[in-house]
């Protein structure tokens, strides 16, 4: 046999050998790829279904069908001035003792340091953990609101929760129905606010959508428990040392 025949083809078997060689590490890189790209969304895709699903078990008002919204219904709840320059969003709950401890502690100090002086408002956010009632009070923030009092019946409501129970160590309250519109509107009347008018608001559904709006915030914000405050988009949750919120502040103030 020629001998140029019997290299070419030795030449035609190893092309081809490699060929098959080259194709098969390719198949393997495209089926690592692929389960890769299964293993992320495993990974991160059930995180955010469990944040919306934490979200739907939160207690909401029962909309009345033939309620129509009047324009001037607050749709959010704010503590200071709306117009201030740094938005602090806080997830809360005026039964929950952590809420509370950060009320009573840092919360003063924003409050004192950068609310009150006009460089940021709190917009509050109800995030209800703890009965019914806790939902009724939260959902009762919309009336206070609606008679443009909004910050002094959320400050009763934690000083009542303070003064009563947490301050003497007594927890056994946040699984106990305290309140009623009734008993709310004792405690807004307390405030300043029109009792009877606040009373009858609480014991309605005016301010339903707005209510159910807000809580459903919540899962976009992959709030998961209280408190939680967004600054600057990074996220806090629990009552923490005033100086990490002052830090986030700062840096907001600086931008």
């Amino acid at each position: 046999m020629d001998a140029h025949l019997v290299g070419g083809s030795i030449n035609v078997f190893w092309d081809t050998m490699l060929y098959f060689v080259y194709m098969k590490k390719t198949l393997l890189i495209v089926v690592s790829v692929c389960l890769l790209g299964v293993g992320l969304y495993l990974a991160f895709g059930k995180d955010d279904t469990a944040a919306d699903q934490s979200s739907n078990k939160q207690p909401k008002a029962t909309t009345q069908s033939n309620h129509t919204s009047s324009s001037a219904a607050p749709t959010e709840l704010f503590i200071g001035n709306a117009n201030a320059p740094i938005m602090i969003i806080e997830y809360g709950d005026y039964k929950c003792p952590k809420c509370n401890d950060f009320h009573q502690k840092a919360g003063k100090d924003i409050r004192r340091e950068w609310v009150d002086s006009g460089k940021a408002k709190i917009i509050y956010r109800p995030y209800p953990l703890f009965g019914e009632d806790s939902g009724l009070a939260l959902y009762a923030s919309f009336c206070a609101a609606e008679q443009g009092k909004f910050t002094a019946y959320h400050d009763t409501m934690f000083s009542f929760m303070w003064d009563n129970y947490f301050s003497k160590s007594n927890f056994d309250a946040t699984t106990q129905k305290l309140f009623s519109p009734e008993r709310l509107g004792e405690l807004a009347g307390e405030a300043g606010l029109d009792a009877a008018a606040f009373t009858t608001c609480a014991g309605g559904r005016t301010h339903a959508t707005a209510y159910n709006l807000t809580v459903d915030k919540a899962a976009s914000d992959s709030v998961q428990g209280t408190p939680t405050l967004i600054i600057g988009g990074q996220k806090i949750v629990g009552p923490q040392p005033y100086s990490v919120y002052k830090a986030l502040l700062e840096i907001e103030s600086a931008k």
